[in-house]
Parts: structure tokens; sequence; C-alpha cells
């Protein structure tokens, strides 16, 4: 896994990949419908990262999909997300890159049965954040959580009013929602295909109290959500 290249040579952040398959017809449809009123790209971009967000439901599953999968499934942890998203801007010509970063796990106990909380480890590793480059300069634009998710977890009393009340993005500023539970940068990257691959199978696959915990943990989301 190689670190993206300098600013000036954006390339490598158009490109599709094996997982971020930006050049499958239903990719390049669903982007090109989205965005069809957009006069910008930054309208674009905003357009994009409004229907990942609340389009696509936020779920905990460990299984890496291409960002096509992610699409017609219509659910997607963190990384299925951004690849999602990544993937649309790739799509319509907007350069995007996966900023990845280790998090706290208290930033998801809220949401979380206290037994189900125990059997994953304290520190979140590389969540993925998808930036766009708009305007010269390279802007965060989580989509992890949709809105309907989080306004169920506050009226249910399972999350802090004051918590996530940022989801909206500008196109122009940093939206990262993790930020005060981020304890370490890990880099900026064009393709991640092999190592999350790796990662997914070396972390989950054998486990199965994971799983276990996964479906009761999905079970609770979705509780939240449809409240």
């Amino acid at each position: 896994m190689s670190s993206v290249k300098e600013v000036s040579d954006l390339e490598d952040y158009l490109k599709p990949t094996k997982m971020c398959d930006s050049n499958t017809p239903d990719i390049i449809s669903k982007a090109g419908n989205l965005t069809k009123m957009a006069l910008t790209d930054k309208e674009k971009a905003m357009a994009i990262f409004d229907y990942v967000r609340d389009e696509i439901d936020f779920i905990m599953d460990p299984y890496f999909q291409t960002a096509s999968n992610t699409l017609k499934k219509g659910i997607g942890f963190c990384v299925g997300k951004s690849n999602l998203q990544i993937a649309m801007l790739r799509a319509i010509k907007i350069p995007a890159r996966y900023h990845i970063v280790h998090l706290d796990k208290e930033c998801l106990d809220p949401f979380l049965l206290a037994w189900v909380s125990k059997q994953f480890p304290p520190i979140i590793d590389h969540h993925p954040i998808c930036e766009c480059y708009l305007n010269g300069k390279w802007v965060a634009c989580d989509t992890t959580f949709d809105k309907a998710f989080i306004e169920g977890a506050k009226k249910q009393g399972y999350l802090d009013p004051e918590l996530f009340s940022q989801l909206d993005w500008d196109g122009e500023n940093d939206l990262n929602i993790f930020k005060q539970w981020s304890v370490a940068e890990v880099g900026y990257f064009a393709n991640l295909d092999e190592f999350w691959q790796d990662t997914i199978k070396r972390c989950y696959s054998p486990k199965f109290m994971i799983k276990f915990a996964l479906f009761f943990a999905n079970k609770h989301l979705r509780s939240i959500r449809n409240h």
C-alpha cells in the first residue's frame, strides 16, 4: 500500500480500482443522475455527499465490498460508505482519496450494547474519511452516520445531543465528525484494495464472536434508526 503522490499529480485519485470500481455502469449512472442539475464541482460533490450519508444506511459490516455492491445493498460501515463516495466522485472526474486515522472505540460505545462493545478492541483501526479535491485543496467530507440514525439515537437517549451535531457539509470546509476521538494519523491513499482485503481476512474472518456481536449490534442499530 503506497501513499498518494504530490497534489500536482491528480491522476491516481481519478483511477478505478477493483474495489473502488468507479468505471462500472451502475456507479457512473448513479453519479451522473445525482449531479445532473449541479453547475459546479462543489455542487456535484455535495450532492454525492448527501446521497451517501443518508441513503446508504450505517451498519457495522466487516466485509469490504466493491463500491457498486455497496450501492446495490444500500448499507455500509465507514469503509463501504467512503469507498462508494470516492468511486462516485471519481466517476464524475473529481479527484478523491482516503484519509486514514485510528479512532478510540468510545465514539461507537453510545450505540452498542455493553457486551457487544467488549468484543471489540479499544482502538478502531483505519477509519477512512473521504477527501475530494475542490478549488485547489483537499477537503474532508465524512459520510459515516446517516441523519436518521443520529436523530433516532438522540431521541431515544443513546446520544448526547451535543455529539455529532454537525453532519452537514458545505463543500468548502473539512467535515471530520470523529475528530475528537482520533488517536493517530495513518496517512492519505489513492488505492486501498490489497490493504483492506488483507486486514478483513486477518481480523474478522476467523472470529466467530465478532460475527455474533456484529449481528446483534446491527439489529440494535436498525432499531435506533427505525424509532
